[in-house]
């Protein structure tokens, strides 16, 4: 690593972020999930359901980024930011010394999924369904795996 570059966490360390700040989602009934049996996926993910919808954080950016949405049964995607309200979208914490950025934006996801998303967590898919539809207006496209299998 140069001197200048930012740490990055192993995915030992991702997965454990991830299993220590999502670790209130098991009050709502979710359990980890297995990766999705797909041609092309990043396996640098960790996945929680509860039957009904996945949350997913996957590390992006390599090793610099995260990705967290929400994704129902039928593979629809929406990301968590479309749930916070745009005034609370600033982060106003900063990471622990040595930090990698990677990890504190998951601690912050995960709080963020506690503070704005409990309708879903328990299981109200209402608000979920308005937003993928917002997304999919903004985006131009449907954000769903099973609807882009290419023949």
């Amino acid at each position: 690593m140069k001197s200048k570059e930012k740490p990055r966490p192993t995915f030992e360390q991702f997965f454990a972020q991830c299993a220590d700040s999502f670790a209130f989602l098991s009050e709502f009934g979710f359990e980890p999930a297995p990766l999705p049996q797909r041609e092309f996926i990043n396996e640098f993910q960790v996945r929680f359901t509860n039957g009904k919808l996945f949350v997913i954080n996957e590390g992006i950016n390599w090793g610099y980024g995260t990705d967290t949405y929400f994704e129902d049964s039928a593979g629809v995607r929406v990301p968590l930011v479309l749930f916070v309200p745009r005034d609370q979208r600033k982060v106003h914490a900063d990471p622990l010394h040595g930090e990698p950025p990677q990890l504190f934006e998951l601690r912050t996801a995960a709080q963020q999924v506690s503070e704005h998303c409990v309708d879903l967590l328990r299981g109200d898919m209402k608000r979920f369904y308005d937003r993928a539809a917002e997304w999919k207006r903004m985006t131009g496209r449907e954000r769903s795996h099973q609807k882009r299998v290419l023949p």
